[in-house]
């Protein structure tokens, strides 16, 4: 009941996500009642969002920083290996229970988007481990993310289309909300640097982008539709 996003342009990496937590599917606590409400974190030099359950988070970052291992995201076979790693440490330290009922094997419950100055990846429950040439998003509001980053992507900085599939994902999944939190990463790891938005305006993405809002309203519908189609038709 979330959404993150990561994008990669133009040797700029970013990860964003929203603030909003849901409990029971229904009752909806934002940045103003909760204070710990990002939903990325920083491990060395790499950025993590996480969507799905809200323990998932903690217990991945508390995994992490309780070892006396030095754990590397850096490329596919690190990440892969890191869960792995991480799985023992989950089910041995934080008693997950790893069903294996949806799976060919075990279920770590984690959903993650990772970015640092190696690029953009994801990792499944199953710690499949996914490596994205342009930008992704999960979560709930991710058909509506997706839509609008594909949208703007050729026309915007890499931040702005992250900015885009946010605030279009807040704009219409009822289980996002802003503000938003945004790390850029320079790839060349000396120029590293952090921003984070703290409130935006949710009503318009990008002043230069269409028109008025009406128009920005179709876009998104638009693109969120061609991509769910487009979803549908292939599974």
């Amino acid at each position: 009941m979330s959404v993150v996003v990561v994008v990669k342009k133009d040797r700029e990496i970013v990860i964003a996500a929203d603030t909003l937590t849901t409990h029971y599917g229904h009752i909806g606590l934002n940045a103003t009642h909760k204070a710990n409400s990002k939903k990325i974190v920083k491990y060395r030099d790499s950025w993590i969002g996480s969507v799905g359950a809200a323990m998932a988070k903690q217990m991945f970052l508390q995994s992490l920083q309780s070892s006396n291992k030095e754990f590397s995201l850096h490329g596919i076979e690190n990440i892969y290996t890191t869960m792995l790693k991480i799985h023992k440490i989950l089910k041995r330290d934080h008693y997950l229970l790893a069903s294996a009922r949806a799976h060919s094997v075990e279920s770590s419950q984690l959903t993650l988007l990772i970015a640092n100055s190696s690029g953009i990846f994801g990792v499944s429950s199953d710690r499949y481990v996914e490596d994205y040439s342009r930008f992704w998003a999960n979560g709930s509001g991710k058909d509506f993310a997706l839509g609008a980053m594909e949208q703007a992507y050729e026309t915007h900085s890499a931040s702005e289309i992250a900015r885009i599939g946010i605030e279009a994902a807040c704009e219409f999944d009822k289980h996002c909300e802003l503000p938003m939190n945004l790390h850029l990463i320079k790839e060349d790891l000396d120029k590293t640097k952090t921003k984070v938005i703290q409130s935006i305006v949710p009503r318009k993405i990008c002043d230069n982008w269409c028109d008025n809002t009406s128009a920005w309203v179709g876009k998104i519908k638009e693109y969120s539709m061609k991509w769910y189609n487009k979803k549908t038709n292939s599974s």
